[in-house]
């Protein structure tokens, strides 16, 4: 085969593969975890927040369900952790918190941070932690 005749099959091959898109080593899976979970945190101003997430998973994504007047839960689940934006649009009590949290198997530990306002705890920057248990 000579110098043209290789280019051709090096090209045709390399057309052929355009826009396919092959698996790495760097692919990362989606974990489980969707489910009930009970939560606790560890803030001066914990009491705002969700004591019980339900997360419904699709892929790697997940959410809570979308409830009239009820803060949510979003985010992304992988390879054993979960980031996450919790918020909440209430008048009263607005917050938008986002953080990453590992996963063992039942429990996510985490921590989230962000813009908390109103009177439920003033306007500032808040860090919370907290533990979900799945039941």
């Amino acid at each position: 085969m000579n110098r043209w005749s290789s280019f051709l099959a090096i090209a045709t091959i390399a057309f052929a593969n355009c826009g396919r898109t092959l698996p790495t080593s760097s692919s990362r899976s989606c974990s489980d975890v969707s489910g009930v979970y009970d939560v606790t945190y560890a803030s001066s101003c914990s009491d705002q927040y969700l004591r019980q997430w339900t997360l419904i998973q699709s892929g790697c994504n997940v959410h809570t369900q979308l409830l009239a007047d009820a803060p949510t839960l979003t985010g992304v689940a992988h390879s054993g952790s979960l980031h996450l934006v919790m918020q909440n649009g209430f008048t009263t009590c607005l917050y938008q918190l986002e953080g990453d949290a590992q996963f063992d198997g039942r429990t996510l530990r985490g921590q989230a941070s962000g813009k908390v306002s109103g009177p439920c705890c003033g306007d500032r920057n808040e860090l919370i932690e907290f533990t979900a248990v799945r039941r």
